[in-house]
């Protein structure tokens, strides 16, 4: 800009600058002493600019090393600038993740629950949310756990042919760890025609698979996301070194964050580490483990439930149970600031709801503008396998049959759907 565009007069009356995290000032003057108005986007929790240096880190700790001769070294940002002089607006909305476990995590560690988290409809599984696979063999040297990059390839490889309609992108804590996976797979391709045709589809698609370090994965967006955790004991003594590369170093915690919010409807992570032997003290390495941690737990329906709201809610709550007996029905749930009024689930699998109800309660009048009260909200719950009905309280007092009768109708197709499904 400041090459070739001419110095004076102010050209814009409106520059946008997306992900500002990354732009160091230097590089954002030249546009901004152009412009009228600036609107400055970026999150301060993801990926500052970086440089990097030759050296090796040190320690006063024997057990902790640095396994690559290149460091990287965080700068400010025009973001960070931004943030302290102009007035913030915090964007609370949170639409990739197509289950709540994808983004819960961050919301609670980096976010202090201020996004707005929608409740999938059911917990966790092999097809939505967070995943962990042990590698119990695997063993760090050289910079490069082989065993995990075998097992990441060849899960990587069962999912370009069974299921190629989901983009896959692979990152690896470092780059010798994603250089081995990368070779893996293209060793894996060679075996057979369909392997070869499956991984060479893959690479063309417009969401192209691919394979990286956690230094340049900010920005993108997959289907799944596989994670090479990498790190792990010592072959020879069994023991686990902490060295963890730029994610010991400030703002190593903004990396995992990065990586860890890449995914739209599934992440598995590939692990020879336990939480329990990641005990360095920097930020990312506590990241690290509470993630693996996140990674590992029981798969779970950690949204919340709450009372029913108004004595509309109520009557509806109780016209459902009195004509199915096979049926819960409970009031608000929800995730970190999104309830939905009723959720409908078969009384034999109470964690899989099959039918959201929205009434025109707290939340409805709550909400500002029409549009996101209606037509945004739909949508995301729709993207999150929710099907919905909604009822107006004038509508269910002043024809009170009409709504019983259309809302019995929604929920038995529900749950005949349901019983179908489960084979029952």
């Amino acid at each position: 800009v400041s090459e070739h565009l001419p110095r004076d007069g102010q050209m814009f009356d409106l520059l946008i600058i997306d992900e500002a995290s990354q732009l160091p000032p230097s590089a954002a003057f030249g546009a901004i002493a152009r412009c009228k108005q600036a609107v400055i986007v970026g999150d301060p929790k993801q990926l500052p600019p970086t440089s990097f240096f030759l050296g090796q880190a040190r320690s006063n700790d024997d057990d902790v090393e640095d396994e690559d001769s290149i460091g990287v070294t965080d700068v400010e940002s025009i973001l960070d600038r931004a943030i302290s002089a102009l007035e913030n607006v915090h964007l609370r909305g949170h639409y990739r993740s197509r289950h709540h476990s994808l983004i819960s995590f961050s919301n609670r560690r980096f976010y202090d629950q201020r996004l707005v988290v929608t409740p999938s409809t059911a917990p966790r599984d092999s097809v939505l949310g967070v995943v962990a696979h042990h590698v119990k063999e695997g063993t760090y040297k050289n910079s490069v756990n082989e065993f995990e990059a075998k097992a990441v390839a060849r899960r990587a490889m069962d999912h370009l042919l069974r299921r190629s309609s989901e983009s896959l992108g692979i990152v690896a804590f470092n780059k010798p760890q994603a250089d081995a996976i990368q070779l893996e797979l293209e060793l894996l391709a060679r075996e057979s025609q369909t392997n070869f045709n499956a991984f060479t589809s893959a690479c063309r698609a417009t969401d192209s698979l691919f394979v990286r370090n956690l230094e340049s994965v900010q920005g993108d967006e997959r289907d799944l996301i596989f994670i090479s955790y990498t790190y792990g004991p010592d072959p020879e003594h069994g023991k686990v070194y902490q060295r963890f590369g730029p994610l010991l170093q400030t703002g190593g915690e903004r990396r995992l964050n990065v990586l860890v919010t890449r995914a739209k409807t599934r992440v598995e992570v590939f692990h020879s580490l336990l939480p329990t032997q990641i005990t360095a003290e920097a930020q990312g390495a506590a990241a690290m483990r509470a993630y693996l941690e996140h990674a590992q737990s029981s798969p779970r329906v950690d949204f919340a439930v709450g009372d029913c709201e108004s004595e509309f809610e109520k009557k509806v709550q109780a016209a459902i149970t009195s004509h199915f007996n096979d049926l819960v029905v409970r009031p608000q749930i929800g995730c970190d600031h999104f309830r939905i009024d009723l959720g409908v689930s078969l009384a034999s699998n109470p964690e899989r709801f099959i039918l959201g109800i929205e009434c025109d309660g707290a939340t409805y009048h709550g909400t500002l503008v029409a549009r996101d009260r209606d037509l945004v909200r739909q949508m995301i719950l729709e993207h999150h396998g929710w099907t919905i009905h909604r009822i107006w309280s004038t509508a269910w007092w002043k024809n009170s049959k009409h709504e019983l009768e259309r809302l019995l109708h929604v929920v038995q197709t529900a749950r005949l759907q349901e019983l179908a499904r489960l084979g029952g």
